[in-house]
C-alpha cells in the first residue's frame, strides 16, 4: 500500500538525490551550446554530447579543431528525392499502385529530418507537409536515430513504417557529400504508375466533359487582367413601343473572363439615381436573332429546365455551350468602343462614353481614342401659363394664385420690410403727399388729396377731408403705374417713382403730387441712393451742367440775385425758386428744385436754454412718472465717477451713468440732453441734477412734447419755418463767384 507524501517528508530516493535541478538536453558550458546524452542531468558537459561525429569520414574534417560541431555544420542542409509505394489505394477500385513522391531535407547540426510531399501536375500549389523536423529513430534499434551515414542515393530507408527509395539530391547534396568523403551514385528516374499514364492520356477529354471549364480558357489571361473592368455609358431607347422611354445604362466587360452586366439607372427614393441588374453577368451571344427558333428546331442544342411552381406555364431554356457543334460568337472587347451598338438579346444599346481607365486601355493597347458623343436633347418646351385678365374682384395676386395652383395659397407680407421700417424710429411708417388733380374743372382742380404710401407692403391711400364720407378717397391697396388697372401681371408703383411733380394715375384720372411734408423730404434726402432726386449732389451737378450749355448764365444769376435780393446775401424761397427756374427752366423737376432751396435754408435760431428747458420738463416729466429720484440715484453715480471731487465729469461719464441708473428715457434723448449741458471742463453733474430734481425744480414755463427722440426737431415743434435762403452760398458752390472757395459738401 502507497501511503501519500506527508507535509515535510519525501521518498527515501528524493532524499539521497544531490542534484535537484530540472532535466533538460541543451546546456552552455563556456559560453558554447551542447546537447546532454538522454537521461543525463550534469550540468557539466560529458564526451558524449549527443551529435554524430563526422570528422571521421573525412581527413579534412579530422583537421578541424572546433570546439563544437555546430560551428561548421549550423545551416546545413541536405536535400534528396524520395518515393513510396502504396499497394492499395483507399476508395479508388480502379487505382492498384500509387507511388507518392517526397522531398526529404536532412539538417546536419542536429540530424533531424523534415519530409514534404510533391504534388503532381499542379505547379501552381504549395508543397504538403509530411513530417515537421525532427529525429527519425531506426526501426532495428528505437534508441537510435537515422544519420547521414544511413542516407544516400539507391538506398531504401524505412521511416515510421514507410520505406522511402532515395532516387536523387540536388548538387549541393552531392558535392558536399563527395567531399566529405561519400561515394554518392547517380540520380535514379522516378518510377510512374500506369494509373497515371492512363490520367494524362485522358485529362484533356475529362476536362472537356467538364461544363464549367471552358476549353479556350487560358489561366494567364485571368491572372493577369482579373480585377480589371471597361466601363461603358450606354442608352437603349424603344420609345417607339408602347409606355417605352429613354433608358441610361451601364455595361461592364470584365477582362479577366470576358463576361459582360448591364445596369440601368432608375431614380432613387432619395433623389440620386441607383443602378439595377438590367442584364446579368455572363457571355452576351451576337447571333440574338435565332432566340425565336429554340423552340422550331434549332441547331443549338437547349436543356429544359422545370417551370416554376407558381408559375407553371412559362419555361426557361439554357443554351448548352458544353455541347455546342459550333463555337458561339460572343461580345469581346474588340466589339465595343465609343459610338459602338450592339444587340444584347433584341435590345440595341448605343455606347456614347466610357470612363478614363478604359480610355487609357484601349489607347495603349489598341490604338484607339475613345472620344465621348453628345447625346443629349433640347428639352421639351415649357408650356407657358396664359394668366386671364383680371375681372376686378379682389386682389390681383389672389386671382392669380387661382391660376397657378389648384389650392391657392394665402398672401403673406413681407417681414423683412417690416423690420427694416422699424429699425429706425425716425423714419415715418409712410411717406405722405398732397395730390392735386388734372383737370379741366375748376371744382375738381380746387379738391385736396392727400395720399399715403405705405412703406411696410408698398400700398397706397388717398384720403380728401374737405368731404362728409370721412374724407376716404381710396382704400388702402397695390396700385399699378399702368393705364390698364386689368393687366395679369401688373407692375405697382415703388416709393421711388413719387416726386414733387411726378404724375400719378387712379381710376383713369391724373394726378400731379404738389407737395411732400416734411417728414416725408427728410427720409428721402437720408435716402439719397433710393432716391435720386432728393440727392444734393446729383441734382447740383446737373443744374451746373445746365448753367454750363448756356451763355452767360453764372453772370445772369448772379444779377437777378444782386438786384432783388436782400444787402445780407440771403433771399426769400419764392425768390430763389423763382430765380432758378428763370435760369434754366422746366429742366429740373420741382422736387430737385426743393431739394436745392432745402440746403440753403437758413434755420431759425432757437436759444440753448429754451432747448435746455424743454428736455428738463420732458425729462422730469418721464421721471416723475417712472418714481425716479435723481438726486438719490443719478448724484450717487456721477459722484463715484468724480475721483478728483471736482464736480465736473465727461461727457462719456455723464452718459454711462444715466444709463447705469436706468434713466427712463430712450437713450439718443438722454445723449442729446448731455451734448447741450457739456462745458470746456465737463459736464457740472450737481448742478444737472438738481435741474432735474422734479420735487424742488419743476419747470412749469415751457411746453412739453409728447414723444422725443433722439435728433428732435425744435423748428417744427415751436412751429417755426424757415423763409429765406443763402443764395450768396449757392452761387459760391456752383463757382459763379469771382473768389474760388472749395465747395462745400453736398
Amino acid at each position: 500500500m502507497t501511503l501519500p507524501c506527508a507535509a515535510g517528508l519525501s521518498y527515501l530516493d528524493q532524499l539521497t538525490k544531490q542534484d535537484h535541478r530540472k532535466a533538460h538536453q541543451f546546456c552552455y558550458a563556456n559560453h558554447e551550446p551542447y546537447a546532454l546524452p538522454p537521461g543525463a542531468t550534469a550540468h557539466k558537459p560529458t564526451q558524449s554530447t549527443g551529435y554524430t561525429d563526422y570528422s571521421t569520414a573525412s581527413s579534412a574534417f579530422s583537421t578541424l579543431t572546433a570546439p563544437s560541431p555546430w560551428e561548421y555544420l549550423s545551416g546545413a542542409v541536405f536535400h534528396f528525392g524520395t518515393y513510396v509505394y502504396e499497394d492499395l489505394v483507399h476508395g479508388r477500385l480502379d487505382e492498384k499502385l500509387r507511388i507518392r513522391l517526397f522531398q526529404l531535407a536532412f539538417h546536419l547540426e542536429d540530424d533531424t529530418i523534415a519530409i514534404t510531399e510533391q504534388i503532381p501536375n499542379s505547379p501552381h500549389l504549395y508543397d504538403k507537409k509530411f513530417l515537421r523536423r525532427q529525429r527519425v529513430p531506426k526501426t532495428d534499434n528505437p534508441a537510435k536515430h537515422l544519420t547521414l551515414y544511413d542516407l544516400n542515393v539507391g538506398q531504401p530507408v524505412v521511416i515510421y513504417g514507410r520505406q522511402h527509395m532515395f532516387y536523387k539530391c540536388d548538387d549541393y547534396t552531392r558535392a558536399t557529400m563527395t567531399h566529405m568523403g561519400f561515394e554518392v551514385p547517380d540520380d535514379l528516374p522516378a518510377p510512374v504508375s500506369q494509373f497515371a499514364i492512363a490520367n494524362n492520356a485522358n485529362k484533356g477529354m475529362v476536362e472537356t466533359l467538364h461544363r464549367h471549364i471552358n476549353p479556350d480558357f487560358q489561366f494567364a489571361h485571368f491572372l493577369k487582367n482579373d480585377g480589371k473592368v471597361l466601363r461603358f455609358y450606354a442608352v437603349h431607347d424603344d420609345r417607339q413601343a408602347m409606355y417605352g422611354d429613354r433608358h441610361c445604362l451601364l455595361i461592364h466587360y470584365y477582362l479577366g473572363d470576358q463576361t459582360m452586366e448591364v445596369l440601368k439607372s432608375v431614380a432613387g427614393a432619395n433623389g440620386k439615381p441607383r443602378w439595377v441588374p438590367f442584364v446579368r453577368r455572363g457571355k452576351i451571344p451576337k447571333r440574338t436573332h435565332d432566340l425565336d427558333k429554340l423552340h422550331a428546331g434549332s441547331p443549338w442544342p437547349v436543356l429544359k429546365t422545370m417551370p416554376h411552381p407558381k408559375q407553371p406555364i412559362k419555361d426557361y431554356h439554357l443554351f448548352d455551350q458544353a455541347q455546342l457543334p459550333d463555337k458561339v460568337e460572343v461580345y469581346t472587347e474588340k466589339d465595343l468602343g465609343c459610338g459602338q451598338s450592339i444587340w444584347v438579346f433584341g435590345r440595341l444599346l448605343f455606347m456614347h462614353d466610357c470612363d478614363g481607365y478604359t480610355k487609357w486601355y484601349y489607347k495603349t493597347h489598341y490604338g484607339k481614342i475613345m472620344e465621348p458623343i453628345d447625346i443629349s436633347e433640347p428639352a421639351d418646351p415649357v408650356p407657358e401659363i396664359t394668366v386671364p385678365p383680371h375681372n376686378g374682384f379682389g386682389l390681383q395676386e389672389d386671382s392669380v394664385q387661382n391660376v397657378y395652383r389648384l389650392i391657392p395659397k394665402t398672401l403673406v407680407n413681407d417681414a423683412r420690410k417690416y423690420l427694416a421700417i422699424d429699425r429706425d424710429p425716425e423714419d415715418p411708417i409712410w411717406l405722405t403727399f398732397r395730390l392735386r388733380a388734372l383737370t379741366e374743372d375748376p371744382i375738381a382742380a380746387e379738391r385736396a388729396y392727400i395720399m399715403k404710401y405705405h412703406l411696410n407692403d408698398n400700398s397706397i391711400s388717398i384720403n380728401s377731408p374737405q368731404y362728409d364720407w370721412h374724407g376716404k378717397f381710396l382704400e388702402k391697396k397695390h396700385v399699378s403705374k399702368g393705364s390698364d388697372q386689368n393687366s395679369s401681371l401688373p407692375e405697382y408703383i415703388q416709393p421711388e417713382d413719387l416726386y414733387v411733380g411726378g404724375v400719378v394715375q387712379l381710376r383713369e384720372q391724373c394726378y400731379v403730387i404738389a407737395e411732400a411734408d416734411e417728414a416725408t423730404l427728410k427720409f428721402m434726402e437720408k435716402h439719397p441712393k433710393q432716391f435720386p432726386m432728393s440727392n444734393m449732389e446729383i441734382v447740383m451737378k446737373k443744374y451746373q451742367d445746365l448753367l454750363r450749355s448756356q451763355q452767360d448764365a453764372c453772370h445772369r444769376l448772379q444779377q437777378k440775385f444782386s438786384s432783388e435780393a436782400v444787402q445780407n446775401g440771403t433771399a426769400s424761397n419764392e425768390l430763389f425758386v423763382s430765380t432758378l427756374m428763370e435760369i434754366t427752366g422746366n429742366a429740373l423737376t420741382p422736387h430737385e428744385y426743393t431739394t436745392i432751396l432745402r440746403a440753403y435754408q437758413i434755420h431759425p435760431h432757437i436759444p440753448l436754454d429754451t432747448r435746455r428747458d424743454v428736455y428738463r420738463a420732458f425729462l422730469q416729466r418721464a421721471m416723475k412718472r417712472e418714481m425716479y429720484e435723481p438726486k438719490h440715484r443719478l448724484l450717487v453715480a456721477c459722484q463715484k465717477l468724480d475721483v478728483s471731487n471736482s464736480g465736473y465729469i465727461s461727457r462719456e461719464e455723464m452718459v454711462r451713468a444715466g444709463r447705469a441708473t436706468k434713466i427712463p428715457v430712450a437713450g439718443g434723448v438722454w445723449e442729446d440732453f448731455v451734448e447741450l449741458v457739456v462745458e470746456d471742463r465737463g459736464v457740472p453733474y450737481r448742478k444737472e441734477v438738481d435741474g432735474l430734481n422734479w420735487v424742488r425744480n419743476p419747470v412749469i414755463h415751457c411746453p412739453v412734447p409728447d414723444t422725443m427722440d433722439a435728433g428732435f426737431d425744435f423748428n417744427r415743434f415751436f412751429g417755426l419755418k424757415s423763409t429765406t435762403v443763402r443764395y450768396k452760398d449757392f452761387l459760391r458752390d456752383l463757382g459763379c463767384e469771382r473768389t474760388s472757395v472749395s465747395a462745400r459738401p453736398f
